[in-house]
């Protein structure tokens, strides 16, 4: 392959998730020194669109090719594609794409515009059933909202939420880009929205009604990410 720059001496690990994870991360003894090199000549697209593999700085990494295979930046691949990256130092386990287990959004940073985080029993029961916390609204109609922080470390949002009179819609977005959209009523009940967030750093979750709407929205913080 056309223009290979000198060999570079450089661990198994490094080669496939090189720029990913903190380097304290490859401090096993796991480790398999080999002989690899820079690939300074290929061109990489992505949907037909030109694609340079960067760092979250910015700065450009060149593809690595060792043994008849090239290899690229885990992150930087994942995120170009839309596909949730996270590392486990627990387990040495590179997580990419929906977990096995939901994250509970709690678990990570949130703010509420318009939204209370109670534990009031007047605001705690839905439809017959005690939750011992609730996000609960009654400003139905002054776009209150949840702006949810999952760093693009997953890949779905599942959210809890139930109406408890009028009709509203649910309306996720990151950024200027809709997410999904979902008109819920009374009779619904407690319904269980599922919403692919890949590559998403910020999701907001905001509720739309008309004006003479009433009644209040609920979102269980047991709602999760995957």
């Amino acid at each position: 392959m056309k223009q290979l720059s000198k060999p570079l001496k450089l661990t198994a690990a490094v080669v496939a998730l090189s720029t990913v994870f903190a380097t304290g991360a490859y401090a096993g003894s796991q480790l398999e020194e080999i002989r690899a090199y820079l690939n300074n000549g290929l061109k990489l697209k992505i949907d037909g669109a030109a694609w340079e593999p960067k760092l979250s700085d910015g700065t450009p990494v060149r593809p690595i090719t060792y043994d008849g295979s090239t290899y690229l930046p885990v992150r930087a691949v994942s995120e170009a594609l839309n596909v949730a990256v996270n590392y486990d130092e627990a387990t040495d386990t590179v997580l990419l794409g929906e977990r096995s287990e939901g994250v509970p959004i709690s678990a990570e940073k949130y703010d509420l515009w318009l939204f209370s985080q109670t534990r009031e029993p007047s605001k705690t029961s839905y439809n017959g059933v005690e939750y011992k916390e609730l996000f609960h609204t009654t400003a139905i109609n002054g776009l209150p909202n949840i702006t949810l922080n999952p760093n693009k470390k997953y890949q779905k949002l599942v959210l809890e939420i139930g109406a408890t009179e009028d009709s509203f819609e649910v309306v996720v977005t990151s950024g200027d880009v809709e997410l999904a959209a979902k008109k819920l009523t009374k009779a619904d009940g407690l319904t269980k929205m599922e919403v692919d967030i890949g590559g998403a750093e910020k999701v907001k979750v905001e509720i739309k009604a008309p004006p003479l709407n009433k009644g209040a929205a609920i979102i269980l913080p047991t709602s999760y990410y995957k």
